[in-house]
């Protein structure tokens, strides 16, 4: 199995470090081919992504296995590279904001790499702080309220380009008010690269038998801008994990929803995987807040609270906590890009949530 990843919205994955992969795969194991010099295809490629994307792409290659000896020889040479391969700040590897061009890539044996063990654990403690140090047993409530912001970062639904543009006229709004809580850590004094499934694991308490949670995690640049990374959702009735759970990712049969009882207990939610690098100087920051206002074209059926719900979660010793996959020693191959026009992230200024996180 081979793993191919870049950060972006849906058409990406045909974007050109894919699109290559897939045009030696299709040769080799389908056709049963050497791969060759494909003018066609190259000339092709910078008019269907300026027609989906507004923006021309990098260049397709497609003669990096034509000096094959044969089909034995490129299929060992494509064998040869890695089993997974990442690429990163996609939409800053050009002078074009938002193309269709990454600025760098890491290789991996496995996924999720297999040195980030079982994931590094930072606790969501008072003040709105996320820390890997113990910190005093503590609560905090918020209202989650779907009607709080608008239902997505763009007024799009269903199938639309507009998410695919180099520069998508996202609306990412703070949280307002009460109706979400927010957690932020220190600045790192190195860069921390993330690479596989994360997970949020809460201890939670509500006043509602059932309650929806999405938790976002973003990153807070030196700047003062915070850049989307990815989001998890949950309605918490469908908090059993399978026996198949990992400390990174909890998964669940979706059978058998439980309503909450009184009292604190364990929700899970399982991030969206994620491949990426938060910056010598940022902060980590993950948020929690009723479904709705950071996703593009998703909706949400999650039924309206008024701010009546209230959700306290538990923090500190024996707490809540979020689990990242991140791979040690690693560093970023290029320096911090532009806020804006990295392929499905918005960008916003930074703005602590009540609670100070």
């Amino acid at each position: 199995m081979w793993v191919k990843m870049v950060n972006g919205p849906h058409f990406d994955s045909v974007a050109p470090q894919l699109l290559s992969s897939w045009y030696e795969f299709l040769n080799i194991f389908v056709a049963k081919r050497v791969p060759r010099f494909n003018p066609a295809l190259v000339a092709l490629a910078p008019a269907v992504y300026g027609g989906s994307t507004s923006t021309p792409g990098a260049v397709v290659e497609t003669d990096r296995l034509a000096g094959a000896r044969d089909l034995g020889d490129a299929r060992r040479r494509f064998a040869d590279g890695p089993r997974v391969q990442v690429w990163f700040d996609s939409g800053s590897g050009s002078a074009v904001p938002g193309n269709l061009s990454a600025r760098w890539q890491r290789g991996f044996a496995s996924w999720p790499p297999a040195s980030v063990g079982s994931g590094t654990r930072l606790a969501l403690a008072a003040g709105g702080e996320l820390t890997g140090r113990s910190t005093p047993s503590a609560t905090v409530s918020f209202r989650p309220d779907p009607a709080s912001r608008p239902a997505g970062t763009l007024n799009v639904v269903g199938s639309s380009q507009v998410p695919w543009r180099g520069l998508p006229p996202y609306r990412w709004f703070p949280v307002p008010g009460h109706s979400g809580v927010g957690f932020v850590s220190t600045a790192t004094d190195h860069d921390v690269m993330v690479v596989g499934p994360a997970s949020l694991d809460l201890r939670l308490s509500s006043s509602a038998r059932d309650t929806d949670l999405q938790a976002t995690l973003s990153e807070v640049r030196p700047d003062g801008r915070e850049t989307y990374v990815t989001t998890g959702h949950l309605r918490a009735s469908f908090r059993d994990v399978t026996l198949s759970s990992t400390m990174l990712e909890p998964q669940r049969d979706w059978l058998n929803p439980r309503p909450l009882q009184p009292g604190f207990q364990d929700v899970r939610i399982a991030l969206r995987s994620v491949a990426h690098v938060f910056r010598k100087g940022s902060r980590i920051r993950v948020t929690i807040t009723a479904p709705g206002g950071d996703m593009t074209s998703w909706r949400f059926d999650t039924p309206a609270t008024g701010g009546r719900v209230i959700d306290t979660l538990a923090l500190g010793v024996g707490g809540s906590s979020l689990v990242l996959p991140v791979v040690p020693g690693q560093r970023a191959g290029a320096p911090l890009p532009a806020c804006d026009g990295q392929r499905g992230r918005p960008c916003r200024t930074y703005r602590p949530a009540f609670n100070g996180g």
